[in-house]
């Protein structure tokens, strides 16, 4: 699939011209055209108050990185809050990382249970709550929701 974005360039004719370009281009050219936004990095290692690579630089075995989704709460994701500071800060985008290297999923999924819907003291789909969030302050364009395609659980040990 191609996505055509007008270049409008004018050449010595005055002819218009346009050009196919890549999904991935066309993404990256909206990135460029936004300019400002908000990324949140939110997930099981937000627990440990350290990076979202915890697990695989600090060597933590998988069943014991598991564990952390038992005291998985969320008590502090407040969706709105997010979605009115990146509204009233003038930001044009918000990325939610949705799964990162770690699997744990922030939304409700059938396909694993290792996620926020599932885990003991949370039972919240943040993924729903942010976007229903956006776009209660006007962003139903903009909210851009990443998933990591990278299991560090896979990883070869070294």
């Amino acid at each position: 699939m191609l996505v055509r974005i007008e270049n409008m360039t004018t050449d010595a004719n005055a002819r218009t011209h346009s050009s196919p370009v890549s999904p991935l281009a066309a993404a990256v050219h909206r990135f460029y055209e936004a300019k400002f936004g908000l990324f949140i990095h939110y997930g099981l290692y937000s627990l440990l108050g350290r990076h979202e690579w915890v697990q695989f630089k600090e060597r933590i075995h998988v069943a014991e990185y598991a564990k952390l989704a038992d005291d998985f709460s969320a008590e502090q994701f407040d969706a709105h809050a997010m979605a009115q500071l990146a509204m009233h800060a003038g930001m044009r985008y918000v990325n939610l990382t949705t799964r990162h290297h770690d699997s744990f999923c922030l939304w409700d999924t059938e396909t694993t249970d290792f996620n926020s819907a599932k885990a003991p003291h949370c039972r919240r789909d943040l993924v729903a709550e942010l976007a229903e969030a956006c776009r209660d302050q006007g962003d139903r364009k903009s909210t851009r929701l990443n998933s990591s395609h990278t299991d560090i659980s896979r990883m070869p040990s070294s």
